[in-house]
């Protein structure tokens, strides 16, 4: 998937310390709780259980390592823990620079934030989307997530930003549904076809070296809204022409 990065700088070393503080946060109650009431008549209160006990440092070294890298640990890494319990804390600024870490935590935020469920039919009211489009959607948010952590920015910014990482195809799709708005009564608003007054046309055609961007994009340039494609060799409908072929809003 090819990624238009909005903001430069890339601070993994602070993953450490957020994964190991959610970690401990489903492991300890909390100190500001209060213990239930206990009902002098109902008898002697129920066995609280086991005492605890820390688990062995092969136990902890390969939870975290899993949840960081989804990678089991090594021996001497298992060695170095059951050494000196301090350890970890070293192996995980380790583990955070490693590119599986990226890629685990964009999962991880996929499935939390639910937009790896995302299907093409979830935007039927708001036009079609391709599901070529899919994967883009999916993983725009969880990568945003990732920059803004990555920039030292604080968690609740995930809860509050309008910047967001994009492709320049999630882009156009993004902007072509902001200019086909879908009203309460399913009826489209087409602003583009206002503004041209139902005259805006695009064209695709196979041209040798392609077409400059900056001309396709110009309106006093000959091809304006012309888009060189580089697959249209053969035709994929008889009745449509090989080379080109028109688009317009009439």
């Amino acid at each position: 998937m090819r990624r238009m990065r909005l903001w430069p700088g890339v601070d993994r070393k602070r993953w450490g310390g957020l994964v190991l503080a959610l970690l401990a946060a489903g492991c300890h109650p909390s100190k500001k709780s209060n213990p239930p009431p206990v009902d002098v008549d109902a008898g002697p209160p129920l066995d609280a259980g086991p005492p605890f006990e820390a688990v062995s440092a092969r136990s902890a070294v390969t939870k975290v390592k899993d949840l960081l890298l989804g990678l089991p640990p090594t021996d001497a890494e298992v060695a170095s823990v059951a050494a000196d319990p301090n350890a970890l804390k070293g192996l995980v600024t380790g583990w955070v620079a490693q590119p599986e870490y990226t890629a685990k935590m964009q999962t991880f935020f996929a499935t939390a934030f639910q937009q790896s469920q995302a299907l093409s039919t979830d935007f039927a009211q708001n036009g079609t989307v391709p599901s070529a489009m899919v994967p883009n959607l999916n993983e725009s948010f969880a990568r945003t997530v990732i920059q803004l952590l990555s920039e030292g920015r604080p968690f609740t910014d995930v809860f509050t930003t309008t910047r967001f990482m994009l492709t320049p195809a999630l882009m156009v799709q993004y902007a072509f549904l902001d200019e086909s708005p879908i009203n309460d009564k399913n009826q489209a608003s087409d602003t583009i076809l206002k503004a041209t007054d139902g005259g805006f046309r695009f064209t695709l055609e196979y041209r040798d070296g392609g077409i400059p961007l900056d001309e396709t994009l110009n309106p006093s340039s000959p091809n304006y809204m012309v888009w060189a494609d580089p697959t249209l060799t053969t035709s994929y409908d008889p009745k449509c022409p090989v080379s080109p072929i028109f688009y317009t809003t009439q």
